[in-house]
């Protein structure tokens, strides 16, 4: 049984490899078996996100319709697929969720992330971009998505807001304008 906000090193028993039960911890996100020599580590999940500002300035953020943070402002986006680039991700991402079409897009910044999915602790590094949609008229909220607004970042709650990362992603993107 996973306990909430488990890390790999409190939930990980057996060698990925091998099966057996002789891992070690090596630093917070390692491990090593002294069975069959693997060392096996823990390295983040790369996840992207599209900063779509409307011509007025506001900024579409999405409403989480799933847990974590289910009911709170985010950043469309999500978790980049094997073989997929992130403006692959991106553009992939943004259709899933709200229909959207990505006329042109820029990277913005990235910004370290803990995302606790089931009682498991995950790293992430989310890859923002600066996003101009096709047409913000033909949103339509579909997928992990319960609804949408175009907010004025300057005025909006924070506390709104589920993830740290995207407040943080906010806030530099406050600041540049």
């Amino acid at each position: 049984m996973v306990n909430a906000s488990s890390e790999p090193r409190e939930v990980v028993r057996f060698c990925p490899r091998c099966g057996a039960q002789e891992l070690e911890t090596r630093g917070s996100y390692g491990f090593y078996c002294r069975a069959c020599a693997f060392p096996f580590y823990f390295n983040v999940a790369a996840a992207v996100a599209g900063i779509i500002e409307a011509p007025d300035g506001r900024v579409l953020l999405t409403r989480r319709a799933h847990d974590p943070a289910r009911g709170t402002l985010d950043i469309p986006g999500g978790f980049v697929d094997w073989n997929e680039t992130a403006e692959e991700a991106l553009r992939r991402e943004l259709h899933e969720e709200l229909g959207l079409g990505v006329a042109e897009m820029a990277y913005f910044c990235t910004v370290t992330n803990l995302y606790e999915y089931q009682g498991f602790n995950y790293r992430t590094l989310d890859v923002y971009f600066s996003v101009k949609a096709a047409d913000l008229s033909s949103v339509r909220p579909a997928d992990d998505v319960d609804g949408y607004e175009l907010v004025d970042i300057k005025t909006l709650d924070p506390a709104r807001i589920g993830f740290a990362s995207v407040r943080e992603a906010l806030g530099r993107w406050a600041q540049r304008r």
